[in-house]
Order: C-alpha cells, then structure tokens, then sequence
C-alpha cells in the first residue's frame, strides 16, 4: 500500500481517538480527575494528528523517497468503528468501560502498524517518529495510574 494512503488511514484513527476522548471528557465532566485525564489525552491525540498530516505533506513532496507499506488498514477501521458505535451508543459507557477501552486502543497494534510501516517506507523518515512512541507510553501510564486511583482493575 502507498505511504500516503496509509498515512490517510492513520490520520482518521487520530482523529477519532481526539473525538473519543473529548466525549469521554465530556461524559465524566463530573469527575474532574478523569475529566481532566480525557481531555489532555484528546489534546494529545489532536497533536498526533498534526504530526500525521505534517508528515502527510512531506511524503507528498518526495514521494519517491517512500517505498510500499504493509499493514492492516482493517484493524485500523475496526478500533475507528468501535469509537464511533460508542459515540453513537444510547446507552452511556462506564468510567471502568472507557478506561479498559482507553488502555486498548493505547497499546493496540494500529499504533505499532503505524510506525512500523513508516519505517518500511523509509527509515530514515521513521527516526523522527520515536517522540510519537514516548506519547503513547505516556497515555497509556496516564490511563493506567487514574485506573489504579479509581480501583480499577485493568
């Protein structure tokens, strides 16, 4: 697959997860701890989205410099449908649902994918990916230490 398309892909998935988290954000507006974790994490994910739509423009600019990509768009889309069916839902979603949720979508292997293929593309593109890496992580410790404040066992 073309580095752009994946690239198109991965933005939608960002993009999303900004959504998502803002509606979390929303959701438990009374708690302001979890509030406040849901929307930096939204504000984070606004900043990876972009990072992707940057990285977007470079690749079009030079795009013989970028091979082919292998990766699994599907798995993208099925993390992008879930967050949509939960926007969507009437029924509203826990504080412990969206946690687990969170902590899944952070550690999913749409993330790696991603950098994975952006290294297959070029590698040398691919080294300035690594602070995406570290946010990640982040988000992911930041979801897991409000999980443990709120007895949550994850």
């Amino acid at each position: 697959m073309q580095i752009l398309n994946t690239l198109d892909e991965i933005l939608k998935l960002e993009l999303k997860l900004m959504d998502l988290y803002a509606f979390f954000s929303k959701l438990f507006n009374e708690d302001k701890e979890a509030a406040s974790v849901f929307f930096k994490l939204s504000l984070d994910e606004k900043g990876h989205a972009e990072l992707v739509q940057y990285q977007k423009r470079i690749v079009s600019k030079n795009l013989n410099d970028f091979l082919e990509v292998s990766i699994n768009i599907e798995e993208i889309r099925e993390i992008i449908s879930k967050a949509e069916n939960i926007m969507k839902s009437t029924v509203p979603i826990t504080l412990e649902e969206s946690i687990k949720l969170a902590l899944l979508f952070e550690k999913n292997a749409a993330e790696y994918h991603y950098k994975s293929a952006v290294e297959q593309s070029n590698p040398e593109f691919a080294k300035f990916l690594n602070n995406l890496a570290s946010v990640d992580n982040e988000h992911f410790d930041s979801i897991k230490k409000l999980a443990e404040r709120k007895n949550i066992k994850v």
